[in-house]
Order: structure tokens, then C-alpha cells, then sequence
């Protein structure tokens, strides 16, 4: 189903109340409640409406969660996912949206400009950053990177509940995951009962990455601290993923990882730029949590809209 036929094209030259970045679940709430509230929303994510979650990650994991406690729960793929969630979307106010990438940021006027191209800028009095934290980018990067997964070995560095994640997710896509780090225990987390039953990932503790083996310029082994070697065709390291959040500039302040500074409102440091969901922070965020946060962000900009603008 072609999800982007619930949603009207955006407008060039037209000034938005709200244009949100980010079409995964933080965005579409968002867009959602601004919408409904009647205002003019537009929606910009480069991977189409769901995100990279919905249309790279979620039809491969999802049918393996329901015996989990993770939130979203119920929906074999990410096309019965975002089916549920775009037609909850206000009848009586479309909302547009545009497949591009937001490459810079500036204020014109008081306006808000997202520039996408050289040739393509939107126009808008907020914005809202919905932009993931970079970890589903980094799981599809890997086996996007390689010919036939199924048949090679993956390494994932970390111990903490986004390595048992991206374990998780991976073990459908290759053959084996060795899932490595220096600590002892793995976090405790809602995705380690099912890791742990897996039959394709195995826990090597208390080591490291020692050295690296290439055959014919690609990676074709690691050696561990501990002396032993094992074949394996990528890397990922967990404990390095950062989000692509340099977009945004002066708009909004980024921590030490990369992530998106706001308040409890989910404002950001200039008036009338907000952020909601995983950007906003390195903890990992189930489907309840970053639903809160967009409907937070969305009551905030409603606020900053009327004091600003009078409606």
C-alpha cells in the first residue's frame, strides 16, 4: 500500500504553521495532534511516511516482538503499523508531506526556512525535529552494505540494551551475530530474554577488538583480545552510533552524543523550534514514551503559535 497517497504534496512557497522532520512515530503523532488542532502541517522524512524504522526495519523484527513487552505490540509489519497510525490522521485537515532530506536550516524574516536543495526550500512559523537517534540508520547500513547477509557473520560492539537491540534486529538479516564487549553482564533489558533464546547470537564478554583481517580489501575476520579469531564480514559498534542531527544548526543545542537538547516542554533553544522522540536523547525509547513526547511537543507549539501569532 502506497501509505503517501493519505497525504497531500507540499506546498512550495506556502508558509506552514508547522513543518515537522521526521516521519516515524514521534512525527506522525505530532503532525497528527497540529493537524487536528487545525493547523497547516507538512511532513519532510528522506525514508517516506513510518521512517527508516517502518520501511527498512520493522517488517523483519516485528512478528518476533509480540512475546515481548515492547511497545508497538500487534502488528505483524510495518505496513499494518502505519496503516493503524495514518488513519487515525485528522479527515478534515490533510496533512502534506515531501520524500526529501533537510540539508540546512535558516530564519528569513522571522519565518523558518528547510532547505532541501539548492532549488527546494519550505517556509514555516515552527518546526519540529522527529529524527530518530541514528541506531535503525546504522542497522540498515550494515546489511545494505553486503551481498547475501544470510550467508556471513556480524560483529556488534556493546552491551547495553541498543547492542541488544541491534543483535536482535540483525540475527534475521545474517547468518550469525557475535554480540562483544568488556563488560561482564549484559544491561538488563526487554529484548535479552528473546536474545538470549536466539540461536544465531552469541555473548562474548570481557573482550575486545584486537586487530582486524582483510582478504581482497574486505573484512573477512577479527581477532580478540582474548586470542581467538572469528569470521565475520562487518562491525558494528554501538557504543560510536550517533544521529544525524547537524543539520539543525544553531536551532537547537546537541549534547555530547549528538542528541537533541530540549526542555520538559520539548522546546528547543530558539523560540518556535521543538523536538520529540529518540533524537532528544541517547536512552532508548519505546513506542509510549516517544508517543507522550510528541503529544507534549505538539501542545507547546499550539502555545508558542497563539502567543506569536494569535491563533
Amino acid at each position: 500500500m502506497d501509505f503517501e497517497n493519505y497525504f497531500w504534496p507540499i506546498k512550495l512557497g506556502f508558509i506552514y504553521d508547522v513543518i515537522v522532520v521526521g516521519a516515524g512515530l514521534a512525527g506522525l503523532r505530532t503532525a497528527e495532534q497540529l493537524a487536528a488542532a487545525g493547523k497547516e502541517v507538512a511532513i519532510i522524512d528522506k525514508n517516506g511516511i513510518g521512517g527508516i524504522f517502518v520501511n527498512e526495519v520493522l517488517d523483519v523484527y516485528m512478528p518476533s516482538t509480540q512475546s515481548l513487552k515492547v511497545e508497538p505490540t500487534g502488528y505483524t509489519t510495518g505496513e499494518a503499523f502505519i496503516e493503524h497510525i495514518v488513519k487515525v490522521l485528522p479527515n478534515n485537515k490533510p496533512i502534506d508531506f515531501a520524500k526529501e532530506e533537510v540539508q540546512l536550516i535558516r530564519y528569513n524574516h522571522g519565518l523558518i526556512m528547510l532547505c532541501c536543495s539548492p532549488t527546494t526550500t519550505y517556509f514555516c512559523k515552527s518546526v519540529v525535529f522527529a529524527t530518530g537517534n541514528g541506531y535503525n540508520a546504522g542497522l540498515v547500513q550494515q546489511y545494505k552494505s553486503l551481498k547475501n547477509p544470510k550467508t556471513r557473520n556480524i560483529c556488534v560492539l556493546g552491551s547495553d540494551i541498543y547492542a541488544t537491540y541491534s543483535s536482535f534486529v540483525l540475527s534475521y538479516y545474517f547468518k550469525n551475530v557475535y554480540t562483544i564487549d568488556r563488560a561482564k553482564t549484559r544491561e538488563q533489558n526487554d529484548f535479552l530474554d528473546i536474545v538470549e533464546q536466539a540461536g544465531n547470537i552469541q555473548w562474548l564478554p570481557m573482550c575486545d577488538i584486537k586487530d582486524r583481517i582483510y582478504t581482497r580489501n574486505k573484512l573477512s575476520s577479527m581477532v580478540l583480545t582474548t586470542g581467538d579469531e572469528i569470521r565475520c564480514s562487518a562491525v558494528l559498534d554501538t557504543r560510536e552510533q550517533k544521529p544525524d542531527n547537524a543539520f539543525v544548526g544553531p536551532f537547537a543545542k546537541l549534547d555530547a552524543d549528538g542528541f537533541i537538547q530540549t526542555n520538559i516542554y520539548g522546546a528547543c533553544a530558539l523560540p518556535g523550534v521543538f523536538a520529540a522522540g529518540a533524537c532528544t536523547g541517547k536512552n532508548f525509547k519505546f513506542s509510549s514514551e516517544i508517543m507522550v513526547e510528541a503529544t507534549v511537543a505538539a501542545e507547546n507549539v499550539l502555545k508558542f503559535l497563539k502567543e506569536t501569532y494569535g491563533g
